[in-house]
């Protein structure tokens, strides 16, 4: 997961009251548009025409070093196609994945809930910035609070859990100010340029995040 520091107070306002005036908007194509919006950026679905980007983003290794997966070769755009836009079944979706687009309109990440159980109410969450000169910038934090709000408040979650390595200090600060407690350490689970490396944990209950968002 590779995020970036909070934004100031002010902002967190801002972001809370963008959410609310896109979802008392009476135009449902608007409030469609805007409900997953925020200060800096909002989430969408991903289309056809991200997919050469997203292929561009974990195809670099300066990316994929804090996001927890592979770089994929070129030939992996069927992988991707499959993952988006392949017919489901039946089965409830447990997984969605939005892209990060700046409020002029430019994507720059990806940000997603994955292994979510109604069971337990349950998911993990990654964010990705995937353009680097947006790093640093609060943009990625930003994308944090969006998925929540959308998490907790949209799909009635009980708790969120992130996972990324020790090394990556900046996901780990970005989310601690978002709400997150620690919660575990896999030592030396993850093996990266020869290197053993931790795998953190850190969680976030609904209750904590009405808390932290007032």
């Amino acid at each position: 997961m590779a995020c970036v520091p909070m934004t100031d107070s002010d902002g967190r306002k801002k972001g809370r009251a963008a959410r609310k005036a896109a979802a008392t908007r009476p135009d449902g194509k608007e409030k469609a548009k805007n409900a997953m919006m925020g200060r800096l950026v909002r989430l969408r679905p991903v289309e056809r025409s991200d997919l050469e980007t997203i292929l561009r983003w974990t195809s670099d290794p300066e990316v994929t070093i804090n996001a927890n997966y592979e770089p994929n070769p070129k030939a992996d755009m069927e992988k991707l196609e499959k993952k988006f836009f392949a017919p489901r079944g039946k089965e409830p979706v447990d997984a969605a994945t939005y892209i990060i687009v700046t409020l002029k309109g430019n994507p720059i990440g990806t940000a997603e809930y994955f292994d979510l159980t109604r069971t337990h109410n349950r998911a993990f969450i990654g964010i990705v910035i995937g353009e680097k000169d947006y790093w640093g910038r609060g943009f990625g934090r930003d994308a944090t609070l969006v998925l929540l709000d959308h998490m907790f408040n949209g799909l009635g979650l009980h708790r969120a859990t992130a996972r990324m390595a020790g090394y990556n200090l900046r996901a780990i600060k970005c989310l601690e100010k978002c709400g997150f407690r620690m919660e575990g350490v896999q030592r030396e689970d993850l093996l990266v340029d020869g290197k053993y490396h931790d795998r953190i944990f850190v969680g976030l209950l609904r209750s904590e995040y009405l808390k932290h968002a007032k």
